[in-house]
């Protein structure tokens, strides 16, 4: 099995975090904060290996539960 690096590790966690905030409600009954959304987009965007994150996170996502 391939073995992530720490950077593909952490975009996966980022992404995972992104996407369960993205569906939780704020305090006024919208969606997760869009600022705090834009940031998180940014730290991906810094990475260049996003293209093996979904197998990464469907990865974590299996030993975490």
């Amino acid at each position: 099995m391939y073995r992530a690096d720490r950077h593909e590790t952490r975009l996966a966690v980022l992404m995972m975090i992104g996407i369960t905030c993205f569906t939780l409600p704020d305090s006024e009954g919208g969606r997760f904060p869009r600022a705090l959304m834009g940031v998180l987009l940014e730290m991906i965007e810094e990475h260049t290996c996003y293209a093996w994150a979904p197998v990464y996170l469907l990865q974590l996502y299996r030993e975490l539960w």
